[in-house]
């Protein structure tokens, strides 16, 4: 069991490492400072997942010591992280420099671009850091350590090709697609265990309308546009019925906030 568990970690380290180290041997120590610039900007908000992670994660533990239906409980965390991530990722995707700009000023602008994609990664990343727990508790620990050689083989031959010709900027294009690819994996392996159900067109249409509208805000003032964005993604959230009134009450039972209840139940029919 425990080799399972030291070997995800070791393949965790080096899938976070080796895209700088062969960016240093193929492109050189300025696409290093540019990639690490947008690395270090987009890392961060893994705190956030591993925030709602641990929230929730010893109250799934204890259901499942106690042999009860998990089902409904994940796909509402799932639906939450979803949510959350993809505020995060349309925030950075919009104003990447604006970001670069304010944290390390104007010589790290062509950061901006590897930030983006990063940036979109950030959904995939808050999936998979709460799938690798869940199969954990699950027992499942050889499924993270395939989650780990898959990303790695998948990544490998990929820098090896592209960062020659496309330094940094392939790097962070690659990130993204074998984070994805990893998202697809932990998915199917937890679905196997646990029917996860979440509200997959719903989320869509979601995404699709935050974006058209962090679009169209883009070029108003930065502070100004994250005020009106905010409102827009709860309101949204709301209207869509993204998560259902069922879902919205699952999760503030379980941060025992009852006494907001009834507020939501006003905003959220049932």
């Amino acid at each position: 069991m425990a080799f399972p568990i030291y070997g995800y970690v070791l393949l965790m380290i080096i899938y976070t490492q080796i895209d700088t180290i062969l960016i240093g041997i193929f492109n050189g120590d300025n696409s290093v400072a540019l990639y690490s610039t947008a690395v270090r900007l987009s890392n961060p908000f893994i705190i956030f997942a591993s925030a709602i992670t641990i929230t929730f994660f010893p109250i799934i533990v204890n259901k499942l010591k106690e042999k009860k239906d998990v089902a409904k409980i994940i796909g509402s965390v799932v639906s939450l992280l979803i949510l959350f991530s993809s505020t995060i990722s349309l925030f950075i995707f919009f104003y990447s420099k604006d970001i670069i700009r304010i944290v390390f000023g104007e010589n790290y602008m062509e950061a901006s671009e590897p930030l983006q994609f990063l940036g979109i990664s950030i959904i995939f990343l808050f999936i998979n850091f709460f799938l690798v727990d869940l199969l954990t508790a699950f027992e499942k620990q050889k499924n993270n350590f395939i989650y780990g050689i898959l990303i790695n083989l998948l990544s490998l031959p990929f820098y090896f090709i592209f960062l020659p010709e496309y330094s940094y900027v392939s790097a962070s294009i690659i990130k993204l697609s074998v984070i994805f690819v990893g998202s697809i994996y932990l998915f199917l392996s937890v679905n196997r265990i646990v029917k996860i159900r979440i509200h997959i067109f719903k989320l869509m249409i979601w995404f699709f309308l935050n974006f058209i509208v962090f679009s169209f805000l883009q070029n108003l003032n930065l502070y100004y546009a994250i005020f009106i964005e905010c409102i827009f993604v709860s309101i949204s959230i709301l209207i869509l019925r993204v998560l259902t009134y069922d879902e919205i009450m699952t999760i503030l039972s379980m941060l025992n906030i009852e006494k907001f209840m009834n507020k939501f139940s006003f905003w959220v029919e049932k």
